[in-house]
């Protein structure tokens, strides 16, 4: 991973939890033999593995994943485990990326009207190198040349992955914070239909946030009244959240939390029972 100006072996990867989604353990040869399979429409030296039509059917744009953007762009589409697209030319190009923070940055790129397509896998964070390299090449086949700065645009897209909407994000904590309440209010169990329970630890002064099946505890910090912060793990974590509890009416312990990096879509509050 890049910190700051320097590319550091900083974690150890566990591919295990995402396997229902897309796991697969191969080799750049193997996804070689993968990319000819696909060219061919399913058959393999000779061999059809998977029925022509199912495997075209995988190919049927979809939903947009790219709207049309000037008279002169095409859309983009997704379809089954599969980008689909449009080149200048208006030939089909099949593509997909994968893109972890903790350091797996590849993509797969097809254009089966010639045959050809290109795999790059890396063991560096995502900034746009793979696609980059996949475009260059399928460029210069193509068209003779490398029709645009593919890593300028790239860079620009996977950077996004890195921007932290918390709240506390790039601020410090207050210099004169609003007390918290006593430690022991905090503690106890918080519910969620959707995440599971959420349990609030405390230890020799200091408070933690229990998280997941396992029970994974995490350091909460008072920033403000109410309000902790905590540092998620995970591939995509990207720094700091905030941790706010909420006391009703005539109470004096919280009756909920909301877990900030896992309210995106507004799922992220946990009730005491």
């Amino acid at each position: 991973v890049r910190i700051g100006e320097r590319w550091v072996a900083k974690y150890t990867r566990d591919a295990d939890a995402q396997s229902p989604a897309g796991g697969a353990s191969s080799s750049i040869r193997d996804m070689a033999r993968w990319l000819r399979f696909e060219l061919a429409n399913g058959k393999y030296n000779g061999k059809q593995i998977v029925d022509r039509n199912a495997l075209l059917a995988t190919r049927v744009p979809n939903l947009v994943t790219g709207p049309i953007g000037s008279p002169t762009s095409r859309a983009s589409f997704y379809e089954l485990g599969i980008g689909v697209g449009y080149d200048p030319a208006g030939r089909l190009r099949l593509s997909h990326s994968g893109a972890f923070a903790h350091g797996a940055a590849t993509t797969v790129l097809m254009l089966p009207s010639e045959n050809l397509g290109i795999v790059v896998l890396t063991n560096g964070m995502p900034i746009g190198l793979p696609e980059t390299i996949a475009n260059d090449f399928i460029d210069i086949a193509e068209f003779g040349k490398v029709q645009r700065d593919w890593y300028a645009g790239y860079s620009r897209l996977m950077a996004a992955l890195y921007e932290n909407p918390s709240e506390l994000s790039g601020k410090t904590p207050p210099v004169k914070p609003a007390p918290a309440l006593p430690i022991t209010a905090y503690t106890g169990t918080y519910a969620n239909a959707y995440y599971g329970n959420a349990t609030v630890a405390a230890k020799n002064g200091h408070l933690s946030l229990l998280l997941g099946p396992h029970k994974k505890a995490f350091e909460l910090t008072h920033w403000d009244a109410n309000t902790f912060s905590y540092f998620p793990s995970g591939e995509n974590a990207v720094g700091i959240s905030a941790v706010t509890f909420t006391t009703g009416a005539g109470e004096t312990h919280p009756v909920r939390l909301v877990i900030e990096n896992l309210n995106e879509h507004k799922l992220g509050t946990f009730t005491r029972p």
